[in-house]
């Protein structure tokens, strides 16, 4: 029996490491492919889910501190699942492969809890090229500028260092099938043919490939249409005057008119006597 218990006290101390190693990353966070059957192709974008999980203890807010290899990926935007109320993220200003999550509530009377994993955030993800990658968490137990979850009763910090990576693959055999160009816009109808030097000359005379009946309009008829839109001139006739008069919109000078017509009509009725 005593030949045995080197042997026990060794099996008793894998299970017990095995039991810490898994145990590591609770509470904290972990991240999946947002479809794991997906084909990463080199250009495309896909999607990383980042989720949280408390250990059924009230949290007020939690940061997320990811690293990725430029050269592989290029974090472009996230989306909050809103498991707190704010939110944030950004890449960290100073450098080129590390991307920032951030989210929390305003108050502890808000504080959350899970007690598994839930979603906290969707990545949009760039594969930048080929080849196999890793997004790492930020993380250190003791640290508490990197990835944290923060009690609502006193803020600790209680991510349990480290949290599990994830692989990503950008297949090689697909590298032509990322996003393409859009096609050139159609010509604009305002802008004018470009003239072909070889052509046969047009009506222009100088190669223009326009055929000489889509010129545009002749300046001769705008010149003698002008003036038939000129009435002829008015004769001095009581009537033409009279209708000038109203459009003055002065009453006492058309009474004024008037009268003096009907002076002139006496003075001549006088002469005939």
């Amino acid at each position: 029996m005593k030949n045995f218990r080197p042997w026990l006290i060794i099996i008793a101390f894998f299970l017990i490491s095995a039991g810490k190693t898994e145990a590591a990353g609770i509470p904290g966070y972990k991240l999946e492919l947002a479809d794991p059957n997906q084909t990463i192709c080199n250009n495309s974008i896909f999607q990383v889910k980042v989720y949280i999980n408390t250990d059924g203890q009230e949290a007020i807010g939690g940061d997320v501190l990811l690293n990725f290899d430029p050269a592989k990926l290029n974090i472009q935007s996230g989306e909050s699942a809103n498991f707190f109320t704010y939110s944030l993220d950004t890449p960290l200003s100073g450098v080129n492969n590390k991307y920032l999550i951030s989210s929390w509530e305003e108050s502890t009377t808000r504080a959350k809890t899970s007690a598994d994993f839930d979603l906290f955030y969707t990545l949009n993800v760039k594969a930048v090229s080929a080849g196999s990658s890793q997004l790492t968490f930020n993380c250190t137990n003791g640290t508490e500028a990197d990835t944290n979850i923060n009690l609502a009763s006193d803020s600790t910090d209680i991510v349990a260092c480290p949290l599990p990576p994830i692989t990503i693959p950008v297949s090689s055999s697909c590298q032509g099938s990322g996003p393409t160009s859009p096609p050139p816009p159609p010509p604009d109808a305002t802008t004018p043919p470009v003239q072909d030097p070889t052509a046969t000359p047009g009506g222009n005379g100088i190669g223009d490939t326009t055929p000489p009946t889509a010129t545009p309009v002749p300046p001769t008829p705008t010149a003698t249409a002008t003036p038939t839109a000129i009435p002829p001139t008015r004769t001095p006739t009581p009537t033409s005057a009279i209708e000038i008069l109203p459009r003055a919109g002065l009453t006492e000078v058309t009474l004024g008119a008037l009268g003096l017509g009907s002076i002139l009509t006496i003075v001549g009725l006088l002469f005939m006597l």
